[in-house]
């Protein structure tokens, strides 16, 4: 979740102050986020 708002804020700061960089970083935090979120789920449905 944390995540999820740090990348939204990163894009918008990206769209608000013209800094493609920061929109980047912010769809790169997302990508990551997701992937991270999906290796999570594997390693705890070994444990149920």
């Amino acid at each position: 979740m944390a995540a999820m708002l740090v990348s939204l804020a990163m894009i918008l700061l990206a769209e608000e102050m013209g800094r493609p960089l920061f929109l980047d970083l912010g769809l790169a935090l997302a990508l990551l986020s997701f992937g991270g979120g999906l290796v999570f789920a594997r390693f705890l449905e070994g444990w149920v």
